[in-house]
């Protein structure tokens, strides 16, 4: 095949995928949710939501019947997840159980509570448990989704709740194990990229870019080595002349970059997050975090500040809304 056949179907296909994201926007602050508590990590959740999206857009040409949209794509996440975790090793992971999309104090006080219990609970009576208590899914519906019988949902669920009850006998409530804090950075490198972006300097995060490196601009957009890059995102990044600047941190433990801005009234606000991933020479991948809405306000909460966000994908008419 000509790569100029590629080509021809590259704009159709964009086209369609703006579409799709536009239709299951309703649907994503949920399903972030339920990511999150399946996976226990605020970077881990977006990975899978995205793996969601895109295996969720790419089999819809092998359907024939019409679809609920919520369910296709808890199933996908589901399935995906359930999947993943057959081939690896179980792991301790915390899980945010936020019973609300607003939750109130007293939801908070669950939220702790239910942190440790759900870790306890197999891969499948996770998710079944999850989509039955926290998204109001029926048993007929959720054992649609993980291909399987009501009476083994019944099971599942039965089970999930013994063991809960169980262990809510022997262990005492915890507090939240999930750390984002702001630190001084150590690593030369980062610190390079950070003081380039504060000065709104393109030419020096190209240099510090290793020829071949990845830029994804998560959710949206992706570039396949530096020249795209300067081509692209910086470039139209560097032509912004609001202030903006990065500071460094942690997301679940995991090392990050926060960009920061200031709304109409002068109050600091998160509107991106960056990770970064390098040797000690070159970076090769830039994950930046522009798009991912949900992210972004998970993380403005756990940092106390407002986030400043405009949508699922980049749109000439959106207009930025701070929360």
């Amino acid at each position: 095949m000509e790569p100029n056949d590629l080509r021809e179907l590259q704009e159709p296909m964009t086209a369609l995928k703006q579409k799709f994201i536009f239709l299951t926007e309703e649907y994503r602050p949920a399903l972030w949710q339920y990511c999150h508590r399946l996976t226990g990590s605020a970077f881990d959740a977006e990975d899978l939501v995205q793996d969601t999206l895109l295996r969720a857009f790419a089999k819809l040409g092998y359907l024939g019947q019409a679809l609920n949209p919520k369910a296709y794509l808890f199933r996908m996440a589901s399935n995906l997840w359930i999947n993943q975790n057959k081939k690896r090793m179980p792991i301790q992971i915390e899980t945010q159980m936020d019973f609300a999309d607003e939750p109130n104090e007293q939801q908070e006080d669950i939220t702790d509570l239910m942190e440790w219990l759900i870790n306890i609970l197999p891969p499948k009576q996770r998710v079944v448990f999850l989509l039955s208590s926290s998204f109001d899914f029926t048993n007929k519906e959720i054992a649609e989704m993980i291909g399987t019988s009501e009476g083994t949902i019944k099971s599942y669920l039965h089970r999930a709740r013994r063991t809960l009850a169980a262990d809510l006998k022997k262990k005492e409530k915890t507090g939240k194990t999930t750390h984002i804090a702001k630190e001084p950075v150590t690593n030369d490198l980062v610190k390079r990229y950070i003081n380039a972006f504060n000065d709104l300097n393109a030419t020096e995060i190209l240099s510090l870019l290793d020829d071949q490196a990845t830029t994804t601009i998560t959710g949206d957009w992706i570039e396949l080595g530096k020249e795209q890059s300067e081509k692209f995102s910086l470039y139209y990044w560097q032509l912004d002349p609001v202030e903006k600047w990065l500071e460094f941190g942690y997301v679940d433990g995991i090392p990050a970059l926060f960009g920061m801005r200031k709304n109409a009234d002068g109050k600091v606000c998160l509107r991106e997050v960056i990770r970064l991933r390098h040797d000690e020479e070159k970076i090769y991948e830039v994950q930046w975090h522009f798009f991912t809405i949900d992210l972004i306000r998970y993380v403005a909460k756990k940092l106390g500040i407002p986030a400043m966000v405009e949508g699922y994908q980049y749109n000439e008419k959106s207009v930025i809304n701070v929360t």
